[in-house]
């Protein structure tokens, strides 16, 4: 139904009639990974460029986002009440916009995971996308229209351009990088659509450079190769690979506890010696021999040993979500 290609991870991400997401390794061609969503059949799939997260617009209204080292879904978001009928997501990874079959287009900012705009619209469109520069294409009907990059301004009747195909399905629409052309894809063919100041004019040459040979098309292709990233590195925040653990002490710490637990062996039971010269008082061996007698004061002595070493295991833990609540945003707050 749809699909997806990372190219800094060479990976293939698919989705089908299933609900399956599928990675499939395009350099090795082996299977990287497959996940369920658990919400039927999808059809709307996008990957965030900035961190390369997969989206996936559910029919439930709701999307989910996925990582290949992740069985569940990283974040899913209630974006509509009816199903998700296109998606798209700005280059820098900040902004992403959602259409459903509620007839409505939201803008959402995915540092807070909360819509800022939100507009009515004729028809769902079946397929929206962002462009270098930040405009946004979508088609309503035979109708593609295009909006300005300031999408705090969003509005349908008042769009930066509009191209109309009469008689003619329109199915998807594309923007090509570094040029001001929309492609679009619709029941009768293909259609170019210009569209000025959609490209990006300074493109850096060591990045991608439209204008390559052959020759440099080859050593990038093995040098992309060599410089693949791994599957399990995809995440929410791609900076975190370079930063330092703060908590390393503490987490050695506790590593190191379990370690010795783990190796400790049970303590055995010691006999009581019969002292066959000198003096043994009676009081002291009645002492002895009272250690292994379990009676119902005994008893309750563990149970509230063991209560109050739940309620200090408990105060801990509320220590410790309290310290990373303050390390954490506000926004990330109900994921802890």
């Amino acid at each position: 139904e749809a699909m997806a290609f990372l190219p800094f991870h060479f990976l293939l991400a698919t989705v089908g009639a299933q609900g399956k997401l599928r990675y499939l390794d395009v350099s090795t061609g082996t299977a990287v990974s497959s996940h369920s969503s658990k919400a039927g059949p999808c059809r709307v799939l996008r990957q965030n460029p900035h961190n390369a997260v997969v989206h996936l617009g559910q029919g439930n209204g709701v999307v989910s986002l996925w990582s290949p080292a992740t069985p569940n879904p990283l974040v899913k978001m209630l974006c509509h009440t009816g199903s998700v009928s296109s998606l798209a997501i700005r280059d820098d990874g900040r902004t992403m916009v959602t259409a459903g079959m509620d007839g409505k287009i939201k803008v959402w900012d995915l540092r807070t995971f909360k819509s800022f705009r939100s507009v009515s619209t004729p028809a769902p469109p079946v397929s929206m996308d962002f462009s270098q520069r930040g405009l946004l294409a979508a088609n309503f009907g035979a109708r593609v229209v295009v909006f300005r990059a300031d999408l705090k301004r969003l509005s349908t009747s008042n769009p930066y351009m509009e191209h109309r195909l009469p008689g003619k399905q329109v199915r998807t629409v594309r923007f090509r990088p570094y040029e001001d052309a929309l492609g679009v894809g619709h029941s009768e063919g293909f259609t170019s659509v210009v569209v000025p100041g959609a490209g990006e004019a300074n493109f850096d040459s060591f990045a991608a450079n439209p204008f390559q040979t052959t020759k440099q098309k080859r050593e990038a292709e093995v040098q992309a190769l060599l410089d693949k990233l791994q599957p399990d590195m995809i995440g929410l925040d791609p900076d975190v690979i370079g930063t330092v653990d703060r908590n390393h002490i503490e987490l050695a710490k506790e590593q190191k506890q379990i370690a010795e637990s783990a190796d400790r062996r049970p303590e055995k039971e010691k006999k009581l010696r019969n002292k066959m010269r000198g003096r043994s008082k009676m009081a002291a061996k009645m002492k002895k021999k009272q250690k292994n007698v379990i009676d119902e004061q005994t008893t309750k002595l563990k149970e509230k040993m063991e209560q109050e070493k739940e309620n200090k295991k408990q105060e801990y833990e509320a220590r410790k979500k309290e310290k990373i609540a303050k390390e954490v945003p506000s926004a990330l707050h109900r994921f802890i």
